[in-house]
C-alpha cells in the first residue's frame, strides 16, 4: 500500500504538556479464568498526547521495546509528539515484561486491553468512534503485531469493549522469533523444543494469514545489528502472499535506537497513519477500507 497524505494531514500542533492516565487493562472480574501465565487484572500508567484541532482524529498506540525483559515507554515520547503535532490522538502506553512477571499471554493481553482503553479515552474526548493503529519497536512491534492480526487468540476480558484496528506499524521487529531463541526465551520461559505449540502461537508468521487486508507499514533500518533486516522482509513477504497491502521501508545506515526518531520518519509514519484512518472510515474510497480487524 502507498501512503498518500490526505488533505490537511499536516495540521495540528501537539497541546503542552503531557496528560498521564492511569489505564486498567485488562478488566473487572472475569466471568471465565483467563489465558494461561495472564492476570485479570493489570494496571500501568501510559502518556496522552492530543493533537491541538481532534476532529476526526485517529488513535495511533506506541508499544516499546526491551526485548521482552524490560517495557520503557519513555523513549517513544518524541515519536508521540511528532505524531500529535500532524493531527493524531497518540497513546504511548506498556505492557507487562518479563522482569514484571509478565509472559507471551499476559504480555499480548495488555495490549490488547491497552488498545482498547485508548479507544474509549479518545472516543470519550472527542464524542465519535475511534479506529486505532498500534505501533510497536522492537520487541514491541512483535506484540503489537500479534494484538493485531491474531484475532482474538489471546483475548482475555478487558474493561472496554473492542475496537477496530485500522493498521499496523512494526519497527525493527523480530517477527519470526524461532529464529531467536535465546533471545525469546523470556517470553516464553521455556525452549521451543520443550513446546513447539506455544512458540508457534506467539509467533506473529503464523497470523500471516488473518485478517488479510488489514494495511501493514514495516520500517527496519539496515544497521540493525540486533535484529537483522531479514526479518521485515520476511514478514512482508508472507503478510503480502496472504493478501495484506503492505509498505516497506529499508532505511539506510539506520540503527534500531534510530528507527523511531521523529528526524527519520516520523513524518513518513504520521502520513501513513492518516491515509490509513481516513480509508478506514470511507469503505469505497480504497483497498485499504477492507482492511479493519475487529481487536476482540
Amino acid at each position: 500500500m502507498r501512503a498518500a497524505t490526505p488533505p490537511g494531514a499536516s495540521g495540528g500542533v501537539a497541546v503542552a504538556g503531557v496528560v498521564l492516565l492511569a489505564l486498567l487493562a485488562a478488566c473487572a472480574e472475569p466471568a471465565s479464568e483467563p489465558a494461561a501465565g495472564a492476570s485479570p487484572y493489570a494496571e500501568f500508567e501510559a502518556d496522552l498526547v492530543q493533537p491541538s484541532q481532534p476532529g476526526d482524529a485517529p488513535v495511533a498506540v506506541l508499544v516499546p521495546g526491551g526485548g521482552w525483559v524490560t517495557a520503557d515507554r519513555t523513549g517513544l515520547a518524541p515519536l508521540a509528539d511528532a505524531l500529535a503535532a500532524e493531527g493524531i490522538f497518540v497513546v504511548n502506553t506498556t505492557y507487562r515484561p518479563a522482569d514484571a512477571g509478565g509472559d507471551l499471554d499476559s504480555m499480548v493481553a495488555d495490549v490488547v486491553c491497552a488498545i482498547r482503553a485508548a479507544a474509549r479515552r479518545v472516543a470519550d474526548i472527542t464524542g465519535e468512534s475511534v479506529e486505532v493503529v498500534p505501533i510497536g519497536h522492537s520487541a514491541g512491534a512483535h506484540l503489537a503485531a500479534l494484538a493485531a492480526l491474531a484475532d482474538g487468540e489471546f483475548a482475555v476480558p478487558c474493561a472496554d469493549d473492542p475496537v477496530v484496528v485500522a493498521g499496523f506499524v512494526g519497527l525493527a521487529g523480530p517477527y519470526d522469533v524461532a529464529r531467536i531463541p535465546e533471545v525469546a526465551y523470556p517470553l516464553f520461559g521455556v525452549s521451543p523444543d520443550a513446546e513447539p505449540d506455544r512458540w508457534a502461537a506467539g509467533n506473529p508468521l503464523t497470523y500471516a494469514a488473518s485478517n488479510p487486508a488489514l494495511p501493514v507499514l514495516l520500517i527496519h533500518g539496515s544497521a540493525d545489528a540486533l535484529v537483522p533486516v531479514e526479518f521485515t522482509e520476511q514478514f512482508a513477504e508472507q503478510l503480502s502472499s496472504a493478501g495484506h497491502p503492505v509498505e516497506t521501508r529499508i532505511v539506510a545506515a539506520a540503527t534500531p535506537g534510530a528507527i523511531f526518531r521523529p528526524p527519520v520518519l516520523g513524518h513518513i509514519i504520521a502520513a501513513w497513519v492518516l491515509a490509513v484512518e481516513a480509508y478506514a472510515r470511507a469503505p469505497r474510497a480504497g483497498p485499504a477500507s477492507a482492511g479493519r480487524g475487529r481487536l476482540r
